[in-house]
């Protein structure tokens, strides 16, 4: 039986767009990574990449802002490290893991360019549009009384 310690964990959101032959991307990266790391985000959003680790990943730049979790990979070794630092849900996802990794709490990982890409044509981002969400959520809790 595998160790549930073992491999990695992807996260995608459900507006993103794959290159073909992602799978095989994705292990070739991780063949190149012989540092112990936590996070690796597989799209950039902000062109958030500081100094270059080899290749196409680079360390997070902790002077930018980075937005990418609609694509990212967990070093399931790690997943402990990363829950027990993930206690503020007030925020957005993708600040709490800067802040982590700002903080020298998590190790970090970007990849430049992106593999993975959001799909804000057809599917914009919720994050841009808060005022339209919260009136059509305080009309759909009306409506329910």
């Amino acid at each position: 039986m595998k160790d549930l310690n073992d491999g990695y964990t992807i996260i995608f959101e459900d507006d993103i767009i794959f290159k073909p032959n992602l799978d095989n991307i994705i292990r070739g990266i991780l063949g190149k990574i012989n540092i112990d790391f936590d996070i690796l985000f597989l799209g950039n959003n902000k062109k958030n990449y500081g100094e270059k680790y080899i290749d196409e990943i680079y360390y997070i730049d902790k002077n930018n802002i980075l937005w990418g979790t609609h694509a990212y990979l967990i070093n399931n070794k790690n997943i402990n490290k990363i829950y027990s630092n993930f206690n503020n849900l007030l925020f957005q996802t993708d600040l709490i893991y800067k802040y982590l990794i700002d903080n020298d709490k998590i190790n970090g990982l970007i990849l430049e360019p992106s593999i993975v890409l959001q799909n804000y044509k057809e599917y914009p981002s919720e994050i841009f549009v808060k005022k339209v969400n919260k009136m059509f959520l305080l009309k759909y809790l009306k409506k329910k009384k």
